[in-house]
């Protein structure tokens, strides 16, 4: 029998499967359960949350490359950092450390009983973050130089392993809720992170995938009403894409 392909996912909330409903999976659970048969090999996805501008994030990639060894590796980019205003952060930034704990267990008990509820629940959730982002302020996790340059830096670094093929991955984001002018300011933005990113990728010999810029035309079907996770259809169609690449990366089998 051919020896496993291994394969490392570097991932946030989104590629976790966070938010979605009991018995959906998240995309590197659907990409494990499709590569035997599309290999005719056995294979293995690990997932590690990631977030390239987090402290010691250097030295987290290379334990965990260490650790598993992996044939393939796939880093998700993290634009949401810079785009997204959260509750959470600007709770933290103006009231502490406690307070923040506090309304992050608040916040996922009230999405519980929320998301895929119906119309009516889902309205009920967006006019709660609009409340609570105008009453306790919101932020983003960090600027875009920190996101954008932490990226960088991460890819330079998986790229240095020899016979190691590397995906940078985008998948689905969402520009902000807010007043026209801030949102044409975040497009803006979000439009520079992706042309840095293809080019950190040419610089470094990654591939690069791009869901966002592949369905510019119908991204609201793809989020719940945070805007920031995606449902359990995006999760099939992004499980999708990544196995086409993973097809035709996997080095051949020993």
């Amino acid at each position: 029998m051919p020896e496993p392909l291994h394969i490392l996912v570097f991932g946030q909330s989104n590629s976790a499967g966070a938010v979605l409903p009991g018995g959906a999976l998240p995309w590197p659970q659907l990409l494990a359960a499709a590569l035997p048969s599309a290999l005719g090999r056995p294979a293995t996805v690990t997932f590690r949350t990631f977030y390239a501008h987090a402290a010691g994030s250097a030295a987290y990639l290379d334990r965990e490359l260490a650790k598993y060894s992996p044939d393939l590796v796939i880093l998700t980019m993290t634009p949401f950092a810079f785009l997204q205003p959260m509750v959470g952060p600007g709770v933290r930034k103006r009231y502490g450390e406690r307070a923040y704990r506090l309304y992050q267990r608040l916040e996922s008990r009230f999405d519980r009983v929320t998301r895929d509820r119906g119309e009516a629940a889902g309205s009920a959730n967006r006019l709660a973050r609009r409340i609570t982002r105008a009453v306790l302020g919101a932020a983003p996790v960090a600027d875009y130089e920190t996101v954008r340059d932490a990226t960088v830096a991460a890819l330079r670094r998986v790229a240095r392993e020899e016979d190691l093929r590397v995906l940078a991955f985008q998948g689905f984001v969402r520009v902000p809720e807010g007043p026209a002018r801030s949102r044409r300011a975040a497009a803006s933005l979000l439009e520079r992170f992706f042309v840095d990113m293809r080019a950190a990728c040419g610089q470094a010999h990654c591939d690069y995938i791009n869901l966002n810029e592949a369905h510019r035309e119908d991204l609201d079907r793809w989020f719940y009403p945070d805007r920031l996770h995606v449902t359990a259809e995006a999760h099939a169609l992004t499980a999708n894409a990544v196995l086409q690449w993973v097809i035709q990366a996997a080095p051949p089998p020993v």
